[in-house]
């Protein structure tokens, strides 16, 4: 009977164990999901962050690129106009040609 009392106790003892190392790995699982999350949420952080100081940079480059642009529409435009404004006009020559393209005269 002893022994039997003994293999008993031998075996509540292992349940014991058995229950102690499943606590241990539900904490350790839940440390480590914990963990994990944090770990994400500091990359996404991270990553939000210099989404936006590149998203700034290109924001600032393209608006240099397009006032240079501008400025540079605007130069050819000007020298364009300077250019018909050098030029001779001869309005009876226009008129000759429009009343002949027009009017078949």
């Amino acid at each position: 009977m002893d022994e039997v009392n003994s293999q008993i106790d031998i075996l509540n003892h292992i349940i014991e164990i058995e229950k102690e190392v499943t606590t241990l790995i539900e904490n350790a699982t839940a440390y480590a999901e914990k963990k994990v999350s944090e770990a994400k949420q500091v990359a996404n952080a991270e990553i939000q962050k210099k989404n936006a100081e590149i998203q700034s940079a290109l924001e600032k480059e393209f608006e240099s690129k397009l006032l240079q642009i501008n400025a540079d529409c605007e130069k050819d435009f000007e020298s364009f106009r300077s250019q018909l404004r050098s030029k001779n006009q001869n309005q009876k020559n226009l008129n000759a040609v429009l009343d002949k393209l027009l009017f078949n005269e």
